[in-house]
């Protein structure tokens, strides 16, 4: 059977051909078809090394690399490492002490405990061993510069409060490389030694993680003194950007009847020691530099080329500034001009003619209007009754002094509270004192003896006493009640809150930061842009500039000599000083973020005097404390409450983040106990903090959506006044007031939506708050320090 194929006609399907930018490997091979090219000696010849020669070539790395390694440890500072008595042993302390000492080949006694600087022969490195005393201040300023922390504790004694309270303040301030050393557990049966040992590690481990050694001889000592002097330190970012030392010895010169030169000699730590920058001393402030003179090293160590010079017998001055920074921290008034001030020849002739006109001239009739008011607030005068105007309202040149405790004070038995603060209210206060009677402030009953109440008296601190039942129970009506006053009855609305104005969005509405400033912030310095003058100062300490303008490298034995000092500084020697960077000696408005510390359950009032430890400054101040969010404008809080978050703005000296803040509070008797940590965030004046009231009232008709509300003002007057300021409710609705009824304060309210009959109107008003200026130089020496204050604060308010 003949059988026909088919074969593809014209239009059969032609698929496209693939494209390639580059010639597949077997094309390349097709197309050279079987050619091989020649081979071309290489100019490298590839070496392969054998075993031996790759061991002999990492010995020879590790051995230049050891010596690298001693040549800077040879030029390097000591390795400074701080004992801390955390269990109430100082015995213990000072036995540790002399074992590490004798370890490293020292000739010390522990009767003889204190700072020392060994050339250990076996690691080859020196080191500093200093025993800390049993005060916050040394700690807090040795824990500062150390580089390395020992937490000594008794295998027999736990850890006291002051122990807890110490670790918890170094954690916060920065903690440097941290070790436990425990002493005394052979005193121990030695069938217990083994369980006691699981028992302190776990112990240890869970109040600050770092490894526990045990030591209770000198052979133990050098198990813990190898690894001590071999590792690397941590690196604290504040620290490493300030030159520091630790002070070895000091002398002073005495120049004039309370003032001379203090030489404070040690090793230069950080970084290089820069003589134009101000020098800063706990408790006295900034001073600076006169010189820096060579000093002859303590420790015995081989003598170098490179610091040849500096053991010469004669001192040797290294350096001196070539131009320091500025002592003054405060800004010249007279380069501010929108604050003045009038003279006494002014003050002399104004009053000269105030007299006069009003001896000729009939009254004149003028319309109230504050001292500082802008042209917003004084809009809200155009329905005023016109009164005369009084002698003046002092108190809006007292730095709001009534700004805390205007809401809360004549509190009555039930705890409700009158507003009224004005000098027109009869038996109202116009401050946070508590005043008491000397004929009621005793406790006694009828027909006892007067010795009894004196004796019973004697013991018992009334004013404490009542001052932290107010402060208990104003923190308990803050947060059950935010912001909510309720409106004086014998004072004027419009007189008592002259000062407030109102918003219509606290979030989006403006607030000038530079309208109306208290006299205050003329003395303060402003940055134009703070982060970007923090990034040129810290890479101008980073840059080669900076290098070549200090005179001195880190782990040079040298001698500050400060000029101006007072002769009281000479009494009290520091543990260490801190050289300060560039602008970090201006007054600016400080602030902080805070946290409070989980030992302290006492609400803090604001503007309230507190201790602060900023960085490497100590002072007192008061800050007003606010919330954080966006916008330009922050809700003021009367009260940091336990357990929460704030941020605290006072007058203090500008310092570049990232810096620590420890705060503490006195508690009498001398000590003190940490409420709060936090750090630095920003230095900005013009950070708005506003502080809101909330004036409430009650519904008496409701009509849809209209209401006659009551309660809320008692006069036409002050209804008037206040009708521009928008109204709102605890559901949700929003208003305004449309007109008096009748002459006790009824207003009739129109809102978005009918209100609830158990619905509360409120209007929000609003002024901006400053903190005063209480600034003041303080040190922490001598003061004890309580792990905490737990009081019985609910008890107190319940009562």
């Amino acid at each position: 059977v003949h059988m026909e194929s088919h074969r593809p006609g014209a239009l059969k399907q032609a698929n496209k051909s693939h494209k390639s930018a580059h010639r597949s490997k077997g094309q390349l091979k097709r197309d050279q078809g079987g050619k091989v090219d020649a081979l071309r000696p290489s100019s490298k010849r590839k070496l392969e090394m054998s075993r031996t020669q790759r061991r002999n070539k990492s010995k020879l790395l590790r051995k230049q690399q050891r010596k690298q390694d001693r040549e800077r440890l040879a030029f390097s500072a000591p390795l400074l490492i701080t004992m801390i008595d955390i269990s109430n042993s100082s015995a213990q302390l000072k036995t540790a002490w002399a074992h590490i000492a004798e370890a490293a080949g020292a000739d010390a006694r522990a009767d003889d405990a204190t700072a020392i600087t060994i050339q250990s022969g076996s690691a080859k490195r020196r080191f500093t061993l200093v025993p800390c005393p049993r005060d916050i201040e040394s700690v807090l300023e040795l824990g500062k510069i150390a580089d390395c922390c020992v937490l000594v504790s008794s295998a027999t004694e736990p850890i006291d409060s002051f122990g807890e309270a110490v670790v918890s303040a170094l954690c916060a301030q920065g903690l440097p490389t941290t070790v436990h050393l425990v002493h005394g557990l052979s005193e121990m049966p030695p069938k217990q030694q083994a369980a006691a040992k699981r028992d302190i590690t776990k112990n240890l481990t869970g109040v600050v993680d770092g490894k526990v050694y045990f030591v209770d001889s000198a052979a133990d000592a050098k198990d813990f003194l190898w690894p001590m002097l071999n590792q690397t330190p941590k690196n604290i970012r504040w620290r490493s950007l300030r030159s520091h030392m630790h002070v070895a010895s000091q002398t002073f010169e005495p120049t004039d009847s309370d003032k001379g030169i203090l030489s404070l000699s040690g090793y230069v730590r950080g970084r290089a020691w820069n003589p134009n920058e101000l020098v800063y001393l706990p408790g006295f402030g900034c001073f600076r530099l006169e010189s820096i003179v060579a000093a002859q090293d303590p420790c015995g160590r081989r003598a170098h080329s490179r610091d040849t010079d500096m053991q010469a017998a004669e001192p040797q001055v290294l350096a001196t500034p070539t131009d320091p920074e500025a002592l003054e921290a405060e800004a010249p008034v007279e380069e501010n001009g929108e604050q003045t001030w009038p003279t006494e020849e002014e003050l002399q002739e104004a009053e000269a003619n105030g007299s006069h006109e009003a001896e000729t001239k009939a009254p004149v009739r003028r319309v109230r209007v504050p001292k500082g008011w802008s042209s917003y607030q004084a809009a809200w005068i155009a329905e005023s009754d016109g009164e005369d105007m009084s002698e003046g309202d002092d108190d809006d040149d007292d730095d709001d002094d009534d700004d805390v405790d205007d809401d809360d004070e004549n509190e009555d038995e039930d705890g409700a509270a009158e507003v009224g603060s004005g000098s027109d209210a009869e038996g109202s206060d116009a401050g946070p004192r508590v005043h008491f009677d000397d004929d009621e402030d005793g406790m006694s009953a009828a027909g006892d003896p007067q010795h009894r109440n004196e004796q019973y008296d004697a013991g018992m601190d009334v004013q404490d006493e009542q001052a932290t039942l107010e402060a208990f129970r104003a923190a308990a009506a803050d947060r059950q009640f935010p912001d909510e006053v309720d409106t004086p009855q014998n004072q004027a609305a419009r007189e008592r809150f002259i000062k407030y104005r109102g918003l219509q969005s606290f979030r989006n509405s403006p607030w000038d930061p530079k309208e109306d400033l208290p006299l205050d912030y003329s003395r303060l310095f402003q940055f134009a842009n703070f982060a970007g003058t923090r990034k040129r100062v810290l890479a101008r300490v980073a840059s080669e500039e900076d290098k070549a303008a200090a005179a001195l490298e880190v782990g040079q034995f040298i001698t500050l000599r400060l000029a101006g000092v007072p002769a009281a500084a000479a009494a009290a020697p520091p543990a260490c000083v801190f050289a300060l960077l560039r602008h970090e000696n201006r007054m600016s408005l400080l602030n902080i973020h805070l946290k409070m510390h989980p030992s302290w359950s006492t609400p803090i009032r604001s503007k309230e005097p507190l201790i602060w430890v900023v960085g490497a400054r100590t002072y007192r101040a008061g800050a007003i404390f606010s919330q954080t969010g966006p916008g330009n404008k922050h809700k003021f809080e009367r009260f940091f409450q336990p357990g929460a978050f704030t941020v605290a703005s006072l007058f203090a000296p500008a310092v570049f983040p990232p810096a620590p803040v420890l705060v503490f509070k006195e508690v009498g008797d001398g000590a003190v106990s940490l409420v709060a940590t936090g750090s630095v965030f920003s230095v900005d004046p013009n950070r708005v903090v506003v502080k809101r009231i909330r004036l409430s009232g009650h519904p008496f008709k409701i009509n849809k959506r209209s209401a006659v509300v009551r309660y809320m003002f008692f006069t036409p007057e002050d209804i008037a006044w206040f009708k521009p300021v928008e109204l709102t409710s605890k559901f949700g609705r929003r208003g305004h007031i449309k007109e008096s009824i009748g002459t006790h304060g009824h207003m009739k309210c129109v809102f978005d939506n009918p209100l609830r009959a158990d619905d509360t109107v409120i209007m929000n008003l609003y002024k901006r708050v400053y903190p005063k200026w209480t600034f003041s130089e303080h040190a922490l020496r001598g003061v004890a320090l309580h792990g905490g204050r737990r009081e019985d604060g609910q008890a107190a308010m319940e009562d």
